[in-house]
């Protein structure tokens, strides 16, 4: 039975044949942009705007809704007020 050895200057002594090939760029083709200029990160065009102005103006109303709703039993009882005796 035969063992292999290992030696490198079997290697390096033979011309090797340059086997790289280029590899293309997989970012950008010619039929697509190249996507490392147009960042994907934060809000996209088709995510939903929450209006958070016009909430805030709705709860506004619906504030002074309930205090005018409120206000005529706030005045009676304003205007009917007992005072206690003083001892």
């Amino acid at each position: 039975m035969r063992v292999a050895v290992w030696r490198s200057g079997c290697i390096t002594s033979r011309a090797v044949a340059d086997t790289t090939l280029p590899v293309p760029d997989r970012r950008s083709s010619e039929t697509k942009r190249d996507r490392r200029k147009n960042s994907r990160s934060g809000r996209r065009k088709s995510d939903p705007h929450t209006n958070w102005r016009r909430i805030a103006w709705v709860f506004a109303v619906y504030a002074a809704y309930l205090s005018i709703r409120s206000l005529p039993s706030t005045v009676k009882s304003f205007f009917k007020r007992t005072t206690t005796p003083a001892n």
